[in-house]
């Protein structure tokens, strides 16, 4: 046998020697190619390789049938290591892991080798590269990985918005469904627990960080946030309790941690690099998902989609194979990529194949902003699902179900079929969930040289069937070439014997973007199955499996499908609001499978009296259309006509965001007022109390006033009501202490424009008594000094005043007041960036090591072209950043004080500079 037979080029394979040789020398090492799998049973496998080859111990290899062995080869040491590991390295951390882990610990501690064990029998060892080369001859080594322990959180809070993966649909069809009584956990640090959003639903465990940060926050908010704020403050499981872990490294968590305090769902919105192998990490995580089957981790997929790998089959390949961290190359969590509105990949998301070729990420939920928010929002429907199924079986729901609901009821999007962008589709939750009330799944056990056979009736008139096979297979031994233990197989067959196989891509690095055909999967551990309009009747889903089971294997079958010659309205929905946040221009969703494909959308704002047709020809199969709702308030309903067929909306409210004004706030009272609404029949001002927005006043005035001791809380908001009930969104809650007094109202920024300077306005609730009025202005990081006066007499209760020469970069303002007794009043600082020489700013500069650096552009980015990068006093690239946004932040590594340069490219636009670390 030569290498060049074996698959990959093994640089560990040193001769190909003989069974007899290997009896003589038990404490080798040996890869050996056998035409039975069968006579490995019962034996201690080191590490699975391509093509049938496993590494085994010289005393493993002295049990095996010599007439099953086709080669044997003694090999080296570096076998033990992840692809990613070089031996010149002057010093790293590194995992170690062995089969005998109390031999290992003894070894380290005779060597006073530093090291700290975690819960999954990994030693995190700091090793010098003289130390990495002589631990790696220790036979109690199996395994040495470079993998980082550290997170990186991938994006934040920017872009809430609950309608395109169908969660505003699901609210409607299933109100009472909010995620009471459920846990979720949270792996990072921890949340702020007084968020008006979040607050009176934390739960403090053992694992509970004692800081908080703003990411933690911004997960939870839209895992579970209530919507006190603003619409953009309302989650998906409202009514949902939250506890965080922190992360003293990435390895899960004690199976204890979920069992003690009924956790299910775990969600992990970080990443580290790209680290295409098998590693502890990965090992870990499936282990953990077998151990404890209720047990749902959500990870993001990555913000690594520009990025490319170094190690591995994929090395060097652009778009592809850049999933953030090694734990996400594990099989039994559910993987969550991010696209735009449209369901269109997003160039930052990090992309599959994971190393050994299986599809990832499982699939995409949107955002423009990071991975992060995609899988914080799927983390929120798997609580809902969750709650759903307990309701109806008292009992937990296997997280491999879960995951079977979830990418079953997704909606193919990019290519048909799976693909490594999107995996198996995008986040629907509403069908999703429609599939598990309606029980659209099965439940099984495989046990060795057993088929199962499950029977399905598919009724008449069916566009669609899909089902989707999913398990959670044991861990693989780490540093496995192919992930996968428990082979299984999944058919569909009909009465007359057709069959169908599942979706199945081709993991060649010149293929990843070919589209899916049908066969037999022997990578992933998620099948689908798919038939385009079945004959009624009664189907076989067949289970079945490839290779021997080490033990029974559980397994679940999602299926679902979709009715012909059917139109649906997604959104808006008799709940819902447009625009959704009150703002931005959004579009409206349908669900189509008539046979025609061209419709007329029209719009009534008064009960059917009239309609107005707002375009024809439309693409029913896009299933939407972006639409600018008019500047109103009033009652509305959509139809779309199709071959004279009509097909209504639910009534829905058209509003646009209304801001309350605190017109005083002085010792005794406080007056807050609204604008006036022509189609309002009321107005109710509501008062946070207790985790909740609650109405204290109805009123058909535009204004009221309140006691000192007559409120619970000092956040206030309004919404309108319309006729039939209807009632506008709630304003954003304001805070009526918050930059307000008997006198300062408001101050803010009014109009900015290149070249016409900054203008402010300032409102005040009464001028008796001010002497004057201070303007002050902040350049960056520098002291506030006074740009403008204005005396007594010269204003009334609106003053506006224009700083004609902003700075380059960040631009402070502040106003103070000041009396004729000497008392002065400050208003908060506003700030805004300025960019008119320069066509990026940069700041804060001197920046914190290993904190957020936020890079404002001139011009919005330009598609592939935007970019940050930083260099050291020699030259060399330290990082490279893609700016995806106007606006963008993003951490720094943790790099010495001193001195540093960067660049700053947008299309043909650059710009350096120098950056201090301190």
């Amino acid at each position: 046998m030569v290498l060049a037979q074996v698959n990959t080029a093994y640089s560990f394979f040193e001769r190909e020697t003989v069974l007899k040789e290997v009896k003589a020398r038990p404490d080798d090492f040996y890869a050996i190619q056998t035409n039975s799998h069968a006579s490995l049973h019962g034996l201690k496998i080191l590490r699975p390789l391509a093509n049938g080859w496993f590494i085994i111990d010289g005393l493993a290899a002295k049990a095996i049938d010599p007439s099953t062995v086709q080669s044997v080869w003694k090999v080296g040491n570096s076998w033990k290591l992840s692809a990613n590991v070089a031996l010149e390295n002057t010093m790293g951390t590194y995992v170690v892991k062995g089969l005998r882990t109390e031999v290992l610990r003894e070894r380290l501690d005779a060597e006073e080798i530093d090291y700290r064990l975690t819960n999954h029998s990994a030693f995190i060892v700091r090793l010098t590269s003289e130390q990495l080369q002589h631990i790696l001859q220790w036979p109690e080594v199996h395994y040495v990985g470079n993998e980082q322990l550290f997170p990186i959180w991938e994006s934040k809070v920017l872009d809430l918005n609950l309608v395109p993966n169908r969660v505003r649909q699901l609210f409607h069809h299933y109100p009472n469904l909010k995620g009471q009584n459920e846990l979720v956990s949270i792996k990072e640090n921890g949340f702020d627990p007084n968020d008006l959003d979040l607050w009176g639903r934390s739960v403090t465990t053992p694992r509970t960080a004692e800081d908080t940060d703003n990411h933690a926050t911004e997960m939870a908010t839209i895992i579970a946030g209530t919507g006190n704020t603003s619409v953009l403050g309302l989650g998906v499981a409202s009514k949902a309790s939250l506890t965080s872990s922190f992360p003293q490294d990435l390895f899960p968590d004690d199976p204890e941690y979920f069992n003690d305090w009924g956790i299910q769902i775990q969600n992990h919105s970080y990443g580290t690099r790209i680290e295409n192998f098998y590693g502890a990490l990965a090992s870990a995580y499936d282990e953990h998902a077998w151990q404890t089957p209720p047990v749902l981790h959500v990870f993001s997929s990555g913000n690594l989609g520009l990025e490319t790998s170094s190690e591995g089959p994929y090395a060097g390949l652009t778009g592809y194979a850049n999933l953030s961290g090694n734990f996400k190359m594990a099989k039994n969590t559910l993987l969550v990529g991010a696209v735009d509105t449209l369901d269109r990949p997003v160039l930052f998301s990090s992309n599959g194949p994971t190393y050994d070729g299986r599809v990832k990420p499982d699939l995409v939920a949107y955002s423009m902003f990071g991975s992060s928010n995609s899988a914080a929002l799927t983390s929120g429907v798997a609580v809902l699902l969750q709650q759903k199924y307990k309701q109806i079986n008292n009992e937990p729901a296997p997280a491999a179900l879960l995951r079977a609901l979830l990418i079953n009821g997704a909606d193919d999007v990019f290519t048909p079929g799976p693909d490594f962008k999107t995996g198996f589709g995008s986040l629907n939750a509403f069908t999703t969930m429609r599939a598990l009330e309606e029980e659209r799944y099965i439940s099984g056990v495989l046990s060795n040289g057993v088929v199962n056979n499950h029977t399905v009736q598919i009724p008449p008139n069916i566009s669609e069937f899909k089902a989707t096979l999913v398990w959670t297979d044991p861990a693989a031994v780490v540093n496995s070439d192919k992930a996968i233990v428990h082979d299984l197989d999944f058919k569909v067959l009909d009465v007359q014997s057709n069959v169908w196989q599942p979706f199945v891509l081709n993991p060649n690095p010149s293929n990843l973007s070919d589209e899916a055909v049908t066969g037999r999967d022997s990578l992933n551990t998620v099948e689908q199955i798919r038939i385009l309009n079945p004959s009624p009747g009664f189907y076989t889903l067949r289970v079945e499996a490839f290779n021997h089971l080490g033990e029974d294997q559980p397994y679940v079958i999602a299926y679902d499908w979709k009715a012909a010659n059917q139109f649906n309205w997604v959104y808006p929905t008799g709940s819902d609001h447009v625009p959704y946040n009150g703002e931005t221009t959004g579009y409206l969703r349908w669900n189509s499978t008539l046979a025609a494909h061209s419709g007329e959308l029209w719009l009534t704002l008064n009960e059917g009296d009239t309609w107005q047709q707002i375009a024809s020809g439309i693409d029913l199969r896009a299933g939407l259309f972006r639409w600018r709702a008019p500047d109103t308030t009033a009652t509305a309903q959509l139809k779309m006509v199709v071959e004279g067929n009509e097909y209504l909306s639910d009534e829905f409210v058209v509003h646009r965001t209304t801001v309350p004004r605190i017109g005083y706030f002085c010792g005794d009272s406080t007056r807050i007022a609204w604008k006036q609404l022509p189609a309002a029949m009321s107005y109710e001002v509501l008062n946070w109390n207790n985790g909740s927005m609650e109405t204290v006043l109805s009123t058909t005035d535009t204004a009221a006033v309140f006691q000192s001791g007559g409120l619970n809380s000092r956040f206030l908001s309004i919404r309108a009501v319309l006729k039939n009930g209807k009632k506008t969104l709630a304003s954003l809650s304001v805070n009526y202490e918050f930059g307000t007094g008997c006198y300062l109202n408001s101050f803010f920024i009014t109009e900015q424009q290149e070249g016409g300077g900054v203008e402010l306005e300032l409102a005040l609730g009464t001028v008796a008594g001010i002497e004057q009025i201070r303007f002050l202005h902040r350049e960056g990081v520098e002291p506030m000094k006074e740009i403008g006066v204005v005396a007594a007499g010269n204003f009334g209760t609106t003053i506006t005043f224009v700083h004609d020469s902003p700075a380059d970069g960040y631009n402070g303002y502040r106003v103070e007041l000041h009396f004729e007794n000497g008392e002065q009043i400050r208003s908060e600082e506003l700030s805004t960036y300025w960019l008119n020489k320069v066509s990026a700013a940069v700041f804060p500069n001197p920046v914190e090591a290993g904190g957020d650096l936020n890079v404002y552009l001139r011009d919005n980015p330009v598609t592939h072209r935007a970019f940050f990068t930083l260099y050291n006093s020699s030259g060399h690239v330290l990082l490279t950043e893609p700016i995806v946004a106007r606006g963008y932040s993003f951490r720094i590594p943790s790099l010495s004080r001193g001195m540093y340069f960067y660049t700053v490219t947008n299309g043909l636009n650059s710009q350096r500079g120098r950056l201090v670390v301190k």
